[in-house]
């Protein structure tokens, strides 16, 4: 191991393809890895979505190799990260270094190459990002701040928690209504061309729930249906990406498509038919995923961010995604510090007020 780390900015899409092994290798040894992270992922993001921005991918190499790597890219005059919105998580990746020493090599590389500014939005409570600004030299405390970005509730499992929550009257309510137009089954769609022909009619339901709450639609744009279609092409459909349809007597009544790693089911996108949702397609899809994750013996099921109501019922835990801002040198980036920190101040307030 070499005593001298080395920082280049990459910024173009065949530099990152070149560093695909070493990337794989620094996914795979994150503590909590997410699939959002993963070169396959990014690959396909960027394939729809890298108009958005440039990217301008820090990365730290020992030697000839490479042990971190920060996925951003140039959006107008600050840095974001690669992959947002679509990302539910966001991180730094790094393996066999302390995570403070190449974080500080990562943003004094940016700042010679002219890139003063960042926001970095997802990044989870427990993030190797968090602990390595934590661990920044004392030049750079004054010019990074946190601030709440959104609560990502989640369900860690064991038996007690599985039981009481199958338990629940208003599932297994559902779930007769839905029996009585035939058997209902839960499966993983595990060939591609039967995943492609089904993803139709999950755009059609996402967008027929969303009009129904006047809302609409990511799938509504080609680029959003391409996306998902590149996820299924080109991720491992019977282990990583899972494809899950509800079927009661043989018709697509709900789907989800979410993601499993390391014992973890993640809630990505659902949907299901309006045309029947008085008899709780939604609800007995969240059921027969209970039940998939127990006889799967997985330990958690994470809803992501969002606060929706039924994520309440079910979760037992809610963590917290923050975003790291990064600030300019001078007048400027001290002026907006203080405003962040009073908006800060000003939403713990309310949430004290709202908790009494």
């Amino acid at each position: 191991m070499s005593e001298v780390l080395t920082c280049r900015i990459i910024e173009t899409e065949e530099e990152l393809v070149a560093q695909r092994e070493a990337w794989q290798r620094l996914y795979e040894a994150h503590p909590r890895r997410q699939v959002f992270y993963s070169p396959t992922w990014h690959e396909v993001w960027w394939s729809v979505f890298g108009q958005s921005g440039t990217l301008c991918a820090p990365a730290v190499f020992d030697g000839e190799e490479l042990v971190a790597l920060l996925l951003l890219r140039r959006d107008g005059v600050r840095l974001r990260f690669a992959g947002i919105p679509e990302n539910d998580y966001c991180d730094l990746l790094c393996a066999g270094h302390d995570p403070g020493a190449v974080l500080d090599r990562m943003l004094r590389a940016l700042e010679d190459a002219g890139h003063v500014e960042a926001e970095l939005e997802f990044v989870p409570e427990d993030a190797l990002l968090r602990q390595a600004v934590d661990a920044l030299p004392a030049a750079w405390e004054r010019r990074t701040r946190w601030t709440y970005r959104d609560p990502c509730p989640t369900s860690l499992l064991d038996e007690d928690v599985l039981r009481a929550i199958l338990a629940k009257k208003s599932l297994h309510r559902h779930e007769k209504k839905l029996m009585k137009r035939g058997e209902v089954v839960l499966r993983h769609v595990e060939d591609v061309e039967e995943a492609l022909a089904l993803l139709p009619v999950f755009f059609d339901q996402h967008a027929g729930r969303r009009a129904q709450v006047g809302d609409v639609s990511l799938f509504q744009t080609d680029r959003a249906r391409r996306f998902y279609e590149g996820l299924v092409r080109s991720m491992d459909l019977g282990r990583e990406l899972r494809f899950a349809v509800l079927e009661a007597g043989g018709r697509p009544v709900a789907f989800h498509f979410g993601f499993e790693v390391d014992g973890r089911l993640t809630w990505y996108k659902t949907s299901f038919d309006v045309e029947l949702a008085r008899e709780g397609p939604g609800e007995v899809l969240l059921k027969r995923l209970f039940e998939y994750a127990g006889e799967h013996g997985l330990a958690e099921l994470d809803f992501t961010r969002g606060a929706e109501a039924f994520k309440e019922r079910f979760a037992n835990l809610v963590r917290t995604n923050y975003t790291l801002h990064v600030l300019p040198s001078g007048l400027g980036g001290r002026v907006r510090g203080v405003l962040l920190d009073a908006r800060e101040w000003a939403r713990e307030k309310k949430r004290q007020a709202r908790s009494r």
